[in-house]
């Protein structure tokens, strides 16, 4: 052996401590993905947990506006009805207009 080679234990020490260094760099490598995707998963509750949070005070703020003021339901729903009303007395309305101009045409023949 020269000096230039080195023992075969040693030798295989170097490959053992290579193998073990690039297994610890890929190691490195998922542990840096593993927190980039807990950042984001965190980021992503907290927006959540914001939109939540908007949407409840939204639902509660209907709620309470129409529990607060009964009149004004009352008021939209007879308002509701008159619609109602006003478009079925004009269908009938039409219903003998077109009864009535039927009985002047048998009556002229």
């Amino acid at each position: 052996m020269g000096s230039s080679q080195e023992p075969f234990g040693c030798q295989r020490s170097n490959a053992r401590h290579l193998k073990l260094r690039k297994s610890l760099e890929a190691l490195r490598r998922i542990g840096d993905h593993v927190l980039e995707e807990m950042v984001w998963l965190s980021k992503d509750f907290e927006s959540e947990k914001k939109w939540k949070l908007a949407q409840v005070k939204k639902v509660t703020i209907r709620a309470s506006k129409g529990m607060l003021d009964p009149e004004k339901k009352v008021k939209g729903e007879e308002q509701r009805m008159r619609k109602v009303a006003l478009n079925i007395s004009k269908d009938v309305k039409k219903f003998w207009l077109k009864i009535e101009k039927v009985m002047l045409e048998d009556h002229w023949l």
